[in-house]
């Protein structure tokens, strides 16, 4: 079964390429693999399909989907754990959806968490920084920008946020 290179979002890897679905394994266990390419990492992977989808394997983000996220990322933050290992818990689940939804809300959050004096901990900035680099990642193939010029979206949304949140704060 062969299909035409697509993109698709594999979680905690980025965006990746679907070069083709084939058959594979035991003979009288013959499962289905993705074949896949992250440009990224210049990396190939075969995936058992099965194992892809547990993983939450998507379709890449539309740009729609990517301004109403967006437009989610500047509304209101919600307030992460003060327990470091619930916290821990839903940053990592949020970053493993690899919903686009919620890497913006990891950003928001962790930005917003001084407004109730929440220090992060190195985790929490080890998953922020994952977050916006899944981000940077997407956003380049959803809007088909060079990795410099994602990265300055980002960033850019970042620092507006901030700002607006000093501005809240006043």
């Amino acid at each position: 079964m062969e299909q035409s290179p697509k993109r698709l979002f594999y979680p905690l890897y980025g965006v990746c390429i679907l070069e083709s679905v084939a058959q594979g394994g035991e003979p009288d266990n013959q499962e289905w693999y993705y074949n896949l390419y992250f440009p990224k990492q210049e990396l190939r992977l075969y995936i058992p399909e099965q194992r892809a989808l547990q993983k939450h394997i998507r379709p890449l983000s539309s740009a729609d989907s990517l301004l109403n996220a967006r437009a989610d990322f500047f509304g209101e933050p919600e307030r992460l754990p003060l327990d470091p290992s619930k916290r821990r818990i839903l940053l990592q689940m949020k970053l493993e959806s690899g919903l686009l939804q919620d890497h913006f809300a990891i950003i928001r959050d962790t930005l917003c968490a001084k407004d109730y004096s929440l220090k992060l901990n190195n985790n929490d900035r080890s998953i922020l920084h994952m977050a916006k680099e899944m981000l940077v990642n997407e956003i380049m193939y959803v809007l088909n920008l060079a990795t410099k010029d994602a990265s300055t979206y980002v960033k850019e949304d970042m620092e507006k946020r901030q700002l607006e949140f000093n501005v809240h704060r006043s």
